[in-house]
């Protein structure tokens, strides 16, 4: 069963994003329970190294090693989805990570729907920036 993209993306709350999990449920099912269970475990390590990130996305670079190669893409922005809020470089080392798993392993990229899976941030307005006070 084919899903479309857009029925995988978080619209509300990407930050408790199921996208993987709802993926695997639709392409490989053999592997849906699994991959619930990887995404749960999700919220529990995020809450445990919510103060550094970092470590968060180098636990799930562990977890990523024992998935199969199609799997990367949708289980990396997953992470990068419920990364967002915590600053722009562990989720960013996230969707690379999603990325660089569909050149090397040679799986199709749709660009017309690849930013389908990468929520919009949130508009912050003008911001000013640290050293300069100036508004960008």
């Amino acid at each position: 069963m084919i899903v479309p993209p857009e029925s995988l993306v978080p619209t509300t709350a990407p930050h408790a994003s199921t996208t993987y999990a709802d993926w695997a449920a639709a392409h490989d099912p053999a592997a849906a329970g699994a991959a619930r269970e990887l995404v749960d475990g999700m919220r529990t390590e995020l809450g445990r190294t919510w103060i550094r990130p970092g470590r968060f996305v180098d636990a799930m670079a562990v977890r990523a090693r024992r998935l199969p190669p199609a799997h990367l893409p949708w289980f990396w922005d997953t992470v990068g989805h419920r990364l967002i809020g915590c600053g722009s470089r562990p989720g960013g080392r996230a969707y690379a990570a999603a990325r660089a798993a569909e050149t090397e392993h040679g799986l199709p990229v749709d660009p017309g729907r690849s930013h389908l899976r990468h929520p919009p941030p949130p508009s912050l307005g003008p911001r000013r920036t640290a050293r300069r006070g100036r508004v960008t």
